[in-house]
């Protein structure tokens, strides 16, 4: 249908490709190179999941599976179309070319149904000033059981023949609705505005992720230590953030100096935290090390408060390590670790892994690439990135396989910027099983 989106899954072995939709012909789209061939009047541009075309060097970047989605315009013709994917063996091989001649067709709309969600703060069925909008919420259609997105602004907008139609907010795991009516029935045409949709859920609404970024310093020097708070939730908060440390591990300084210092306890009262957004505790506290050997105890109480001052929730995240003076600097770490030599950890608890990485060479690295695999007994579905050093595009297959692609991240060797030669990157998975 005009001004709806069409997604084609695709899962090739051995080969890789990406695709291009065309109206009435079968148009050549190079595999793997996002080659937008203006060589038909109608073509319709995808986007895609796979986690880039090129590379800041120009040099195209294979792979072997993706989602591609075609975002077909209002005023895209109607009629049948071809989906054309040529595959190719490797870089320099031969292409071969695979044709679904009229895969879909493409209708013109009677008319459109518009609305919105939004977080419904107070639960008064009513949207007032400031409420948040709802990201990625699902409206329901029926007959059909099509679905419309909200986008960044809680918007949604289904383009819809001729007929009857109801629409039903879908609400996700401990949401609830709480405006009325709980669905609108409309007949299109004409089109028809104002199917707003409330929705409250007290899990999320201050949900917080607080991270120590682990990384095993020299000893007796010098150090940073971040510490990143994100207000994954759909409200603003103020936090108050405690850290405290073994008493071998001393303070020096920090950007934002603390509000409290309490022998080995540093106290931050922070700005307002919006939601979606990153808080870089102190903005850079340096800490130096102990000698060889010995262990370092870090653990942050991130202590949230809505903008009245009324106590919310707190959040607590550890870290424990041994200091060593020959290490290396390419490691990995995850939290918990488990306990007694199996690593037992709940079922179903959520494990975060920290990956770092550092350029001990003597010129700066273009791009890090870093590949991991998720154990067997982790779900890949519950993936979740919490954080980076850099900016990172990621790559996850079905079967667990991880790319972290640092592209154009201009990391200086550790002889000319020692502390700037290090990055990491920070995610989870939760466990069906008992071990990490």
């Amino acid at each position: 249908m005009q001004g709806q989106s069409y997604k084609l899954q695709l899962h090739l072995a051995g080969e890789q490709c990406l695709v291009l939709l065309a109206h009435g012909i079968s148009v050549t789209f190079i595999c793997s190179k996002v080659l937008r061939q203006f060589l038909q009047t109608h073509l319709i541009f995808l986007t895609i999941d796979w986690f880039n075309d090129r590379d800041p060097l120009g040099n195209y970047i294979y792979t072997d599976s993706g989602v591609p989605t075609f975002d077909i315009p209002a005023n895209a013709p109607a009629g049948l179309y071809d989906v054309v994917v040529n595959t190719y063996p490797n870089q320099w091989g031969t292409p071969t070319q695979n044709v679904i001649p009229g895969a879909f067709f493409i209708g013109v709309v009677a008319g459109t149904i518009r609305g919105s969600v939004y977080f419904d703060t107070n639960q008064n069925g009513v949207r007032d000033l400031n409420e948040p909008p709802m990201v990625n919420s699902v409206v329901q259609f029926s007959p059909g059981n099509e679905i419309a997105l909200t986008n960044s602004q809680g918007e949604y907008i289904y383009y819809a023949d001729t007929g009857i139609y109801t629409s039903s907010y879908i609400a996700p795991p401990t949401f609830s609705q709480t405006s009325t009516p709980l669905t609108y029935t409309s007949t299109i045409p004409p089109s028809v505005t104002g199917q707003d949709f409330g929705t409250f859920s007290s899990s999320y609404a201050y949900d917080h992720n607080i991270s120590i970024i682990r990384n095993r310093v020299r000893c007796n020097l010098n150090a940073s230590l971040p510490v990143q708070i994100f207000n994954s939730g759909l409200l603003p908060s103020q936090d108050r953030i405690t850290l405290i440390t073994s008493s071998n591990y001393i303070y020096v300084s920090s950007n934002v100096a603390p509000d409290i210092i309490n022998g080995d306890t540093l106290t931050w009262n922070t700005p307002v935290i919006n939601p979606g957004t990153f808080y870089q505790l102190g903005g850079n506290i340096t800490f130096t090390a102990p000698g060889a050997l010995q262990l370092v105890s870090i653990t942050v109480i991130d202590s949230v408060f809505d903008l009245s001052g009324n106590f919310v929730e707190v959040y607590t995240d550890t870290y424990t390590y041994e200091v060593r003076c020959s290490y290396d600097p390419n490691d990995k770490h995850v939290s918990p670790e488990g306990v007694l030599s199996q690593n037992y950890t709940p079922i179903n608890s959520a494990l975060t892994y920290l990956v770092n990485f550092q350029n001990t060479g003597n010129d700066s690295a273009y791009d890090v690439f870093i590949f991991d695999t998720l154990n067997l007994n982790l779900d890949p579905l519950s993936f979740e990135l919490l954080g980076s050093s850099h900016e990172v595009n990621t790559q996850l297959t079905p079967n667990g396989e991880i790319r972290f692609n640092f592209f154009n991240i201009m990391l200086p060797d550790s002889g000319t910027d020692e502390p700037g030669s290090h990055g990491w990157v920070l995610f989870q998975s939760e466990s069906g099983c008992i071990t990490s």
